[in-house]
């Protein structure tokens, strides 16, 4: 029987709770890592990939799932989207150790992409009308609440139940979207929609997935380890022979001539730069303020609001006010350089610091995420025809997953590697408040790595910056907003 058609206020409901759900699941578990980690005895390669299983998969089946669920249909692969998400969000909770946690969490990823990849255009499909730029902005404010509460919502669960606790609560929310959502969704399909690039897909999820491995199992296994040079091997020749399918292919996955475009260009890397230079430190920055100064879940949490409300409400006015009325680099290369310098200022804790350290890094930070992420948003739709601005798009959203993953593996490495040159053969404390006291020695060794990969994450934003630059002189820095002219991409022979 099919569904019965719904009210697009109710359509806009479910796909925004579902969306609510998944990117909560990016940030919420981050605070809640030095109690997983002691509860099921893992190592730091172990945690990392509790992040990063999750954003790898979810990066690299994004457009697959899009491509999905235009051939077979939107609800349906968003309905089965949700119900891998809400079995993987149970595995996760009665995981007996980390293998089991870390591959629950990639089935999460999985089920993760196929809603977000159909979210929009369910929603599109609702909303036909002038009212869709409302629900558009109204999807955009969810996304920006769940990175925003993420953190305090993992410390709030953790701190008053327990770990397991961040994952159980998707079960009930995902069950009442299936439910709701088999009854009152309508099917839409694109009768033009692309086959699925298997090729592609296959290959780029392998040398993702091998180059994380080789940059997170670096410190443990030795770098120049054959283990370890194998696996960047393997990713380069798997990257690189993705990257040659896609370009043969009729229809691939990601078409790599639209980064030819500058402005889009642009667009990727500074959302890339940003993703990996700033939010790849959350994981170091967590353990720091758990293991190194004794904080709580809870605590935690808060600590972070001046940096993710700050970025919420920036994203908010930029996104209304400021692409309408600024350059693109002033906006783009300008946010780069407010993460540089708000990075930079996070180098300056020591053993003896307080985290109030921390505020002025993560109000730069903030103000910076703020400035970039809706600007890259708003500008790839523009750099490109309108025909082409969902892949565009999507090219932005896949950066950003890429991003992260790629700086939690790296900065986490980097931060590891620091701490065990000071403290010997182990990490040292990487554990749930508690215990006995860090010595002076442990809380010395977590700032000196906190410093070592706020440095390195700063001189990413910084180089994101230029490159960035470099790809908008091929344009106009006029604003990219409603009120402008829409980007278009280059004519043959330079001229626009």
């Amino acid at each position: 029987m099919p569904p019965r058609p719904t009210a697009p206020r109710l359509t806009l409901a479910i796909v925004c709770l579902a969306t609510f759900m998944l990117l909560l699941d990016v940030s919420v578990v981050t605070v809640a890592l030095p109690d997983i980690r002691a509860d099921l005895d893992a190592d730091f390669s172990s945690i990392q990939w509790v992040l990063d299983a999750y954003t790898l998969m979810l990066a690299s089946l994004l457009l697959p799932a899009a491509s999905l669920g235009d051939l077979r249909g939107r609800r349906l692969v968003f309905l089965l989207g949700v119900a891998v998400f809400t079995a993987a969000s149970a595995g996760c909770a009665f995981a007996p150790d980390a293998t089991t946690l870390d591959l629950a969490r990639a089935v999460q990823g999985v089920g993760g992409a196929a809603m977000l990849a159909t979210a929009l255009p369910l929603i599109g499909t609702a909303f036909p009308g002038p009212e869709r730029a409302g629900a558009i902005g109204a999807f955009a404010a969810t996304i920006g609440a769940a990175i925003a509460i993420g953190p305090l919502v993992g410390g709030s669960i953790t701190s008053g139940l327990s770990w397991e606790w961040i994952f159980l609560v998707n079960v009930p929310l995902g069950l009442l979207v299936l439910v709701v959502g088999s009854r009152r969704l309508v099917e839409t399909r694109d009768p033009a929609g692309r086959r699925i690039d298997v090729p592609g897909t296959l290959l780029s999820t392998l040398g993702l997935l091998t180059l994380v491995y080789a940059v997170v199992r670096g410190n443990a296994e030795g770098w120049g380890s054959a283990p370890i040079v194998g696996a960047f091997a393997a990713s380069a020749t798997l990257l690189g022979a993705f990257v040659v399918v896609e370009l043969r292919s009729p229809a691939p996955m990601l078409p790599l001539g639209l980064l030819r475009v500058p402005a889009l260009s642009a667009a990727v890397v500074s959302v890339l730069s940003i993703a990996s230079g700033l939010f790849g430190m959350f994981l170091v920055l967590v353990i720091w303020l758990q293991a190194g100064l004794e904080q709580g879940p809870f605590t935690v949490g808060l600590q972070f609001l001046p940096l993710t409300v700050i970025s919420f409400v920036a994203s908010a006015v930029t996104g209304r006010r400021l692409t309408t009325v600024l350059p693109v680099p002033v906006l783009l290369c300008g946010g780069l350089l407010l993460t540089t310098v708000g990075l930079a200022l996070m180098s300056v804790v020591d053993g003896d610091s307080a985290w109030t350290a921390l505020v002025p890094g993560f109000v730069l930070c903030g103000l910076g995420s703020g400035l970039v992420n809706p600007t890259a948003a708003t500008l790839s739709i523009a750099a490109v025809e309108p025909a082409r601005a969902g892949i565009a798009s999507g090219l932005v959203n896949l950066a950003r997953q890429v991003g992260t993953a790629i700086g939690i593996a790296a900065l986490g490495s980097i931060f590891e590697a620091h701490v065990i040159g000071k403290l010997g053969d182990t990490i040292g404390p990487l554990a749930a408040t508690g215990g006995a006291p860090p010595s002076a020695a442990v809380r010395d060794a977590l700032a000196s790595g906190l410093t070592t990969a706020a440095l390195v994450g700063a001189a990413v934003t910084a180089i994101g910056s230029a490159a960035t630059l470099v790809l908008l002189r091929a344009r106009s820095a006029e604003p990219v907003g409603p009120r402008s002219r829409p980007l278009s991409p280059p004519r043959p022979g330079g001229s626009r």
